[in-house]
């Protein structure tokens, strides 16, 4: 069933310029992920982007996809080197705009860690705010060039 009021938030973001997809994964590169598309949409973007959840784009017809469909980039953060977010955004919503970036590719860390619990929240927080910045500057470079047409 489709979630009415999911589909009436996202609707209200179409027409904004940027949308932003994360990784959803359970584990620390997923969560990384997800806190810097948190970052990205609440704090340095607020009126320029807005955070579409992956698990909704995939799996319905409605608010999300459209949202998608009508944005003029969608930036997407993968956790890792998989890219699932931005392989299930593009076959589940078929003309998508997309700019990926792989998030444990930008920050130091142990690779052997694997999860949620092997990092504390404020590292995890620390390597987020590392990949907000990152994809701000992405983000940044490509309103810039938007609103130069």
């Amino acid at each position: 069933e489709v979630c009415r009021k999911c589909d009436q938030h996202y609707l209200r973001f179409v027409g904004r310029p940027a949308a932003v997809v994360s990784c959803e994964g359970a584990g620390l590169r997923g969560e990384v992920a997800r806190r810097a598309a948190v970052l990205l949409c609440d704090r340095t973007f607020p009126q320029e982007a807005v955070r579409v959840c992956l698990g909704a784009s995939f799996s319905y017809e409605g608010g999300p996809r459209k949202l998608l469909r009508y944005a003029p980039r969608t930036f997407v953060i993968d956790g890792c080197s998989i890219q699932c977010a931005t392989r299930m955004l593009q076959a589940a919503v078929k003309g998508v705009q997309t700019d990926s970036l792989v998030a444990d590719r930008q920050y130091k860390f142990d690779r052997e860690l694997v999860g949620v619990s092997e990092m504390s929240s404020r590292e995890m927080d620390r390597h987020a705010g590392t990949v907000a910045r990152k994809t701000a500057a992405r983000i940044r470079k490509f309103l810039k060039k938007l609103r130069s047409y």
